[in-house]
This record gives structure tokens, sequence and C-alpha cells, in this order.
């Protein structure tokens, strides 16, 4: 797959003497073609980051050359409006870019750089292109049906509404034309492959627990709901790993691999509530974070359903993989604008001892900034590490009702789940006091059910831990 890439940096008139900007064929099966990146870029440089780009001559290249021609006598493409030719946005359907590049068929096939299965695309949010009208909502069902069973697609309004948003409800959001809900990768392949011959937008979701935005519906869209596909395929107490559906809810497989004596560390605060895939597709992170590091630390492969319908695998199953570009990192916080995970094979770690937690409250923030400066200096590794003001203890009190001081200006919880949790929390709690702490909690036994949890890292009866171990 090629995406067209737009670059609006370049002045009028700085390359040959014509005006507009400059593009770039990225190519998944094969080096780039177009100028190479970075000012200046002759054919066949070296760009900064050190990967050779191969480049033709500027003036005879099959693709480029017509785009100057046309640019030199002002017959400008389609993009009138912002200036430049070809672009791409986000996310999902696919136009082939002979709709965009004018020159295109009288090129093929003299010696134009191709590479097997290499065809350029242009992915964009827009429904339909200005000259052409929406396809008609009848024809899209018609078309989705004859490859879904009929319980797959929701098109009653008042129920595809409801899919409108994530929790970011005050991020723009707008009217899906259908939501489908499949159960295999063949029925997202059908989805994709639809959505690309009828231009329309392809929107995918998880749990819709986000405060990003990013699974908010556009006007017209296909809404890819892929909480039925929520199957744990695999788990691997010998390689350490989980092979999963994107549907899957992090605290059930927090729990199932909890049976085998292992852990799945990304952690993030709806995690009784999201999904892998949005976890995948939004790179969360998580409370113990500062210790175990975020998603993108634990996606070893995925399978990915790609805009026009083919099926992608990426990464691998082993502990270490060296060889080749690093496309799994690639899709994971790409939100669904590169293709839709259906299949995400996960890194596991041994279950660590239970935790202890500490709370420490100051008179002022840059005190508890002080402290939290003095534990990471001294050596220690917490397993979380939360600082929360004033504004934020009252919310979380009024929201949960957790019974949080809020008298104090600064509370700072601190977590370890070493050999030895509690003369790490000794340690940590006179830091804590050296730095102006006005009181500082440690407990002396491990939490119970009702205490501080793994997850919350402050009194709740949702620990992550805890629950795992009922």
């Amino acid at each position: 797959m090629c995406l067209v890439i737009r670059d609006e940096r370049r002045q009028r008139g700085q390359r040959d003497g014509h005006p507009g900007p400059t593009a770039a064929f990225a190519c998944a099966t094969g080096p780039a073609i177009g100028p190479a990146a970075g000012a200046g870029g002759a054919a066949g440089s070296r760009p900064a980051g050190g990967s050779s780009i191969s480049t033709p001559p500027r003036t005879k290249h099959p693709v480029i050359a017509p785009i100057r021609a046309r640019l030199a006598t002002g017959d400008r493409p389609r993009s009138e409006g912002n200036g430049c030719c070809c672009s791409i946005s986000m996310p999902l359907t696919v136009r082939q870019y002979e709709d965009h590049i004018p020159g295109h068929e009288e090129h093929r096939g003299r010696g134009s750089h191709r590479w097997p299965g290499c065809e350029p695309v242009i992915m964009s949010r827009s429904e339909t292109s200005p000259d052409e009208d929406p396809p008609a909502t009848g024809n899209l069902v018609d078309r989705l049906l004859s490859g879904l069973p009929a319980e797959a697609l929701l098109t009653d309004p008042d129920v595809t509404a409801s899919y409108a948003n994530d929790m970011a409800s005050f991020c723009a959001a707008g009217t899906p034309a259908v939501v489908v809900l499949p159960r295999t990768v063949e029925q997202v392949q059908h989805v994709m492959r639809t959505a690309t011959e009828l231009r329309v937008p392809v929107v995918p979701q998880g749990a819709r627990t986000g405060l990003s935005g990013a699974a908010n519906a556009s006007d017209g869209c296909i809404v890819l709901s892929l909480t039925k596909m929520d199957h744990i395929l695999e788990i691997s107490p010998v390689d350490r790993i989980a092979v999963v559906e994107p549907g899957v809810i992090n605290a059930t497989l927090s729990r199932a691999v909890g049976e085998h004596g292992l852990y799945y560390p990304p952690d993030p605060s709806s995690w009784e509530m999201c999904t892998i895939g949005g976890n995948i597709g939004t790179a969360s992170g998580g409370l113990c974070c500062v210790k175990y590091g975020v998603t993108a630390e634990y996606v070893l492969g995925l399978d990915v359903v790609l805009a026009d319908g083919r099926l992608m695998s990426t990464g691998r199953r082993t502990a270490k993989g060296v060889a080749g570009y690093d496309l799994t990192r690639l899709f994971v916080g790409s939100e669904g604008s590169l293709g839709i995970v259906v299949r995400a094979t996960l890194a596991l770690r041994p279950q660590p001892p239970q935790q202890l937690v500490l709370a420490a409250e100051f008179a002022s923030t840059a005190a508890a900034c002080d402290a939290v400066c003095r534990i990471m200096a001294g050596g220690h590794v917490p397993s979380l590490l939360e600082l929360m003001d004033r504004t934020t203890v009252k919310a979380v009190n009024a929201m949960a009702h957790m019974g949080l001081p809020e008298t104090t200006e600064a509370l700072l919880l601190a977590a370890f789940d070493t050999l030895d949790p509690a003369a790490d929390l000794a340690a940590v709690g006179a830091l804590c006091e050296a730095a102006g702490a006005t009181q500082v909690v440690p407990p002396t036994t491990p939490p119970s059910p009702n205490s501080c949890s793994r997850r919350g890292g402050c009194p709740s009866p949702h620990s992550k831990r805890s629950r795992a171990r009922r």
C-alpha cells in the first residue's frame, strides 16, 4: 500500500520555478518514490535518520512530471482550497490516486517505479469528493448485508446515535449511516472492501471509554464496533504471550492470565470496561506505567485489515525480534487510521508480589514534586507514583466518594510490588518527610479489597490485583 503524503512547507517557485507543494509516495513494499525527505535532498541521498531513499530524476518522474506540467499552466487539480494536489487525512476511506493525479494511465508500463502489491492510495475522512454525490444509505446497507448477517447491522437512527461518540462528549461528533458489529475477520474485510468501493468513511470503535474523541463518528460513516470480537484465543505460559481479539476487556484478560501466574501490566483507569483493541488504537497507558511502561511495550504482533480489505500480519511471537521495519509500533496509537486491528499478540510478565501503597500529604504542589525527584534520584522503582492536587482530590471525591483528604494542597501516592515493599515504603516515607510532607501514611499490612488497590493506588474496592485473586 502506498500513501500520498502532502508537504505544504515548500514555497511557490522553490522547485524548478513551479508553484505548489511536492508529493512523496511512501510504499509499504518498496522504497519511497519522490523527492528525498528534507530540504535539498538529491536523488539517492540519505536523510538524517540514516535510511536511504531512492528518487528518480525530478524532471522525468512519470507521476510527478504531469503534476508539474499542470501546475505550470495553472490547471490545478481538484484540491484547490488547500493548495495541494493530493493529501493524506484520517481515517479510513481509500481512494485510488488515478482519480487525483493526472496522466497516470499513460505512464503505466513505461518504466514507472512500481513494486508488486504497492498501489498508491489516499486515505481520507471525506465521504466523497466535491463533484460526486454521496452514496445512498440503502445501497450501502444492501452491499453490507451481502456479506454480513442481519443482526450485525444497526440502522435504527435512535440506536446508531448512541454510537456517535466516546466519553469525550465535548468533541464534535457526526451521525453514522450504519453501525456494524462484526464477529469474524472475514466480516471486517467485507466491511472495508464495501466502504472502499462506495467511498464511505469507517470509524472503528471499542468500548468507547476514551476521552480524546478518537472514536467519534463522522456524518454518513460506517461505525465499526469490534466489541463482539471478544475471544481470548491463546495463553502460553511458556512463551509468556496471549493472543486475543480486539474486543477482549482488559480486566477479563488480566484475570485469565492471572490464573496461569502471569500478569498483563497495562492498566488504564477504565480497565474494567476498556477493550484491548481500544488500548492498542490509543496507545493507552495506566497507573503502573512508571515501572512497567505503556501498551506499546506489550504488543508483539498484530493482524490488521487494511482499508481495501487485505489482511496484514506484523510483528512476532518471540521475546526477541529485530529484523525489518517495526510496523507493529506504527499501528499502535494510530486510532484506526491505518487499518483495523483484528488480532493481537501480547507479551505477559510473571505475576509480581502483592504491592503496598503509601500516601503522603503536602502543603504545596512544589514540595510534592520535590519528593518525587528525591524518590527517583534515590534509585527507587515504584510500581505507582501519582500526584494529585487539591482540585483533583475534590473532583475524585465528588465522583467516587473515596474519602480522600480535601484539606491538603497535594497528595502523593507511591506503591511498591518488590520482594520487600515495606522496606521500600519506609525509605520513601523518609524522603517525603524530608521534602516537607505534613503527613505520611504507610500501611503495615498488605491491602485488603477495601484498602489501597493496585490499579487505583488509593482506597477503593476496585483492585485489579485483588479481584484477580478472588
